[in-house]
């Protein structure tokens, strides 16, 4: 009975020792790749504000010009009685 027991007793201590290893493991790969993310999306962020962002600006600046131009010239002549429907 004594050698039975010192058995599982044993595999307890592996099996322990083996979680133990897989959760550092775990643990370790978990940094590894939150650090990585943040590395991919702080450049991302670089390189859409240093490459994209002004050209992305203008366009959309100029996308809003248009249309608030437009909606506003309709208000107004709709204001003054000036719109005509085709």
């Amino acid at each position: 009975m004594s050698k039975f027991f010192a058995g599982f007793q044993n595999f307890d201590i592996i099996e322990v020792t083996k979680i133990k290893e897989i959760k550092y493991y775990e643990r370790n790969h978990s940094s590894q790749l939150t650090a990585h993310s943040s590395q991919l999306t702080a450049h991302a962020d670089y390189v859409i504000g240093r490459v994209f962002c002004q050209a992305l600006k203008q366009a959309f600046s100029h996308f809003c010009e248009k249309a608030f131009y437009v909606e506003f010239s309709e208000l107004s002549l709709e204001r003054n009685g000036e719109l005509q429907y085709a």
